[in-house]
């Protein structure tokens, strides 16, 4: 595809994906604008890319890369020892700084509109996105989650990406919990009369914590965990970062 067409899709805000050929990871989801959504470890709000694997078996992304540039295909290497599980997901934020973790790399998304590509250990193509102008704090993301086209909607850092029913929606916008920082417990307020399932994930998508509770115990322990910044996640659907202290 020639440059000047690649540069035509992004003025007219079309969403262009392609594959090179099948593979189970593919770009999930991105924000090029964020300003208050989801901070890093270092507090700070910058750009992320959610990578999502299809497949029911872990994916070792090792002599992997993504760029935002077709002549630089190796411009940002995964790290050797970088995974992403069965039916996972793995956030890389897009900040151009690399001093702050492993999977901080090494250029900015562009709000204005750009490309994305995912390059497999055979220096090939595997996953692309051709995108135009971004609303802020709106991700752009792939529904059906993981095989779906792009479309802009609320974003779903590090998980699924499918419609909710807008009664479960009206329930989430009433949820919260504290403290935030938090040191033993998260607290919840009573937004919820049915089973919650909860999640505690790293930042860079990794799992750590799963546990379903019932309106009555209304917190959960966390002193095990090490201090540090987590996503927190209700249901799939609702999620926030939190601190540990």
């Amino acid at each position: 595809m020639s440059n000047n067409i690649l540069k035509l899709l992004m003025v007219l805000s079309i969403p262009f994906t392609i594959s090179a050929q099948s593979s189970n990871v593919v770009i999930n989801e991105f924000m090029a604008s964020n300003t208050d959504f989801m901070a890093d470890e270092a507090g700070e709000f910058d750009d992320w890319i959610e990578l999502k694997n299809n497949s029911n078996e872990l994916v070792s992304l090792k002599d992997y890369h993504i760029t935002d540039t077709l002549g630089i295909l190796d411009k940002w290497k995964f790290p050797d020892d970088a995974t992403i599980a069965a039916n996972g997901y793995l956030v890389l934020w897009a900040d151009e700084d690399g001093d702050q973790g492993e999977y901080h790399i090494n250029f900015k998304l562009d709000a204005s509109g750009e490309e994305i590509y995912l390059v497999n250990s055979d220096s090939v193509i595997v996953d692309q996105i051709i995108f135009g102008m971004q609303e802020t704090d709106i991700s752009f993301a792939r529904v059906p989650d993981g095989i779906g086209n792009f479309t802009s909607d609320a974003p779903t850092f590090g998980f699924n990406n499918d419609d909710t029913s807008s009664d479960e929606n009206i329930l989430l916008s009433r949820f919260h919990f504290y403290p935030n920082p938090a040191k033993d417990f998260i607290q919840f307020n009573d937004a919820f009369n049915s089973e919650l399932s909860i999640t505690i994930s790293r930042l860079n998508g990794e799992l750590i914590y799963t546990k379903k509770i019932n309106r009555n115990e209304s917190k959960i322990n966390i002193s095990h965990l090490e201090n540090g910044m987590y996503i927190l996640n209700i249901n799939g659907l609702y999620t926030e970062s939190f601190i540990k202290i």
